[in-house]
């Protein structure tokens, strides 16, 4: 499978320290920051949404040359790194202006004017920046952008755009949000992994890029879901309050002489505790039962409440000259019994998975990764 353009980069993306020129580890590598007349390229403004009155500093990108002027009490407001260089805090993260324009300091930074244009639209207050966040190459470099600076509060517009992501590719978000530590984004990749539970079997073992905590994590949580969707076929308990209108093919052992003999005469027995009728013993029918196996298989493919009502198990169950029910129970009121018990064991089946949380804990960054 190849890798997603979203897909975390190999190595993790270091931060500009306050000297050097080069960036040998930053996804630009080998960029340098103008330093002398002869090489400064020439300025380009980019026109920019918010008022530049006041602006006391220029931010400039050594990718493209594009500029921005901007105000160094916004940029410390959202991004920490700027926050402890306009205080004198010596921190790794971005580097002091080393040069001028027209009396305003210019920082020159190594994302390209398309990223940065995102990142201060994002911390200003002005409309999101919503069509540029489509693009996957920019979102990635954004996210590096914001990791690297220390953004104080993560723009709600990326985690959107993430998670809308994850629907197509659940695996390669998970990583992304590992590497960046969302924890938003990460459950709901988990989630979204749900609907093709094939964990990471389909990528290359060098396109992993989480630890072994982190993968386990994932791991588990699909497997307690399965389970836990299981659970609401397996253990009937859930169903018998619904007897004996509402459960086509499950009725009380005690009635088992006024039904189908034919559809009742392999049936299973097993013992419940109503509450409302203390110790009773049920009686499935051959249909339920074959239903009930078709949505289990079902499950380890596609853990969601939707396979309960899939329309194949239930052609398949009253197929015509089928094995699971005779033509005296191959009606159209018991189909339509069928389909409605479909849909409540859907919002059964989502009900307990709901309640099953990703492990958190096991996503916080590690450095031996990356």
């Amino acid at each position: 499978m190849a890798t997603s353009p979203i897909s975390a980069p190999s190595t993790r993306a270091a931060t500009p320290s306050t000297a050097p020129a080069t960036r040998p580890t930053t996804p630009h590598a080998g960029l340098t920051r103008p330093t002398t007349p002869h090489n400064a390229p020439t300025r380009r403004f980019v026109v920019v949404p918010w008022k530049e009155a006041a602006a006391d500093l220029i931010v400039s990108s050594t990718r493209d040359s594009f500029c921005f002027k901007v105000h160094k009490v916004v940029l410390a407001q959202a991004l920490q790194g700027f926050d402890d260089m306009f205080s004198g805090k010596a921190r790794l993260g971005v580097g002091d202006p080393q040069d001028t324009h027209k009396g305003l300091p210019v920082l020159a930074l190594p994302e390209n004017s398309e990223v940065l244009s995102c990142l201060l639209e994002l911390i200003y207050p002005v409309a999101p920046p919503t069509s540029k966040l489509s693009d996957e190459d920019t979102i990635r470099d954004l996210c590096v952008a914001l990791d690297k600076y220390g953004i104080k509060s993560y723009p709600r517009p990326v985690l959107d755009r993430l998670i809308a992501l994850a629907e197509d590719e659940p695996e390669v978000v998970y990583m992304f949000a590992c590497r960046f530590r969302l924890r938003e984004v990460a459950n709901a990749a988990a989630k979204a992994s749900l609907r093709s539970p094939r964990g990471f079997s389909d990528m290359d073992v060098s396109d992993l890029r989480i630890s072994m905590q982190q993968y386990h994590a994932f791991a588990t949580y699909q497997r307690n879901c399965r389970e836990r969707a299981v659970s609401a076929i397996r253990d009937l308990a859930w169903m018998i309050e619904l007897i004996p209108d509402d459960i086509p093919g499950l009725i009380e052992a005690r009635n088992k002489a006024d039904s189908c003999l034919v559809c009742y005469k392999s049936s299973d027995l097993r013992l419940y505790q109503s509450k409302a009728r203390g110790t009773i013993k049920i009686c499935l029918s051959s249909y339920l039962n074959r239903y009930f196996e078709l949505v289990e298989a079902a499950l380890v493919k596609d853990t969601r409440g939707t396979v309960a009502t899939d329309q194949r198990h239930f052609s398949s169950v009253f197929a015509p000259h089928g094995l699971y029910a005779c033509d005296h129970c191959r009606t159209a009121e018991t189909a339509f019994a069928m389909i409605a018990l479909g849909k409540t064991l859907e919002q059964e089946i989502d009900r307990r998975i709901s309640q099953v949380e990703l492990s958190i804990s096991d996503i916080v960054w590690s450095d031996a990764v990356y």
